[in-house]
């Protein structure tokens, strides 16, 4: 048995899964959503779903995995991206021959705190990577955006610089009837202060057009569908136990839309970023893997 599948049965086997699904080795899909595992098992059946961790890290880079880091909440509480989900990532990089992978979060609360008791901290430290503070203005540098049409001077967070990728990793959360944040909007952490920007629309695609993401995967494990961006209690919170993975930032978004029940082709920041050709919200069903994960049923 090669190693990879070793670790994704191990991995799968851990979590009570043993319906395993049957992948077309060689197929070049696009976009890949699994329901059903942990957090863990759903990332490394994803990527392997994708060609592989090495499709989007080769050896030799340095990483930057941005994660919805803001709110002084628990892991249960879902306001953050999930930390065991970061840490196995962080994990796989290096596995594919990276030299470094840094995180950061510019935080809602307290920075210190959120770190701490997010768990996310702790996690990717465990998993040697290097997670920085995003709450001072010197840590983000100025910059000229070509053909940006607001961030014309933007003041964008050293790592971006430092490194040579971002891995971008947003938990998906419901923040209205028919609206939801999760890849496009999580960019919005790269910028200094960006609540005080008009057409934020606007700001997020100039932000695509300074760099965009290798990859996106979306944290649906544990979602907040009510009282957004943090939740109030524990009503709040919908188990979806979904993962998407997907290089296009639109597809990914148009999945997790269509996750939460809403009509992607009627959001705005999504037609914005097709438009200007960022991605695509319908990508052929060819290149597309939907994988729903089946627990092991008990006998008497």
């Amino acid at each position: 048995m090669k190693r990879r599948d070793f670790i994704r049965n191990t991995s799968l086997a851990a979590t009570g899964l043993v319906s395993l699904p049957v992948i077309a080795k060689g197929r070049n899909y696009s976009l890949v959503s699994i329901r059903g595992g942990s957090p863990m098992g759903m990332l490394e059946l994803g990527l392997e779903t994708l060609g592989g961790i090495e499709s989007f890290v080769q050896k030799g880079q340095k990483v930057l995995v941005l994660p919805t880091l803001g709110w002084n909440k628990t892991p249960e509480q879902a306001a953050n991206t999930n930390p065991n989900l970061l840490g196995k990532l962080v994990e796989m990089c290096y596995d594919a021959g990276s030299r470094g992978v840094f995180l950061f979060g510019q935080t809602r609360d307290h920075w210190s705190k959120v770190y701490k008791t997010s768990g996310i901290e702790r996690k990717v430290k465990d998993a040697a990577a290097k997670i920085l503070p995003g709450n001072r203005k010197s840590y983000y540098n100025k910059v000229e955006i070509p053909n940006a049409k607001v961030l014309n001077n933007a003041l964008i967070h050293q790592l971006v610089f430092e490194t040579d990728i971002i891995i971008n990793v947003p938990v998906l959360k419901k923040t209205g009837e028919n609206s939801f944040t999760a890849s496009i909007n999580n960019l919005r952490n790269l910028l200094w202060k960006f609540d005080e920007y008009e057409n934020q629309d606007q700001c997020l695609l100039d932000l695509l057009r300074f760099k965009k993401p290798v990859l996106n995967i979306i944290d649906a494990n544990r979602v907040i569908t009510n009282n957004a961006p943090a939740g109030n209690s524990e009503a709040d919170i919908s188990n979806f136990r979904t993962l998407i993975l997907s290089s296009d930032i639109v597809a990914a978004d148009a999945k997790a839309a269509k996750r939460l029940g809403l009509e992607p082709d009627q959001d705005e920041l999504l037609q914005l970023v097709q438009e200007n050709g960022f991605g695509q919200m319908q990508i052929p069903a060819y290149k597309t893997k939907e994988l729903i994960l089946k627990r092991q049923t008990k006998t008497p």
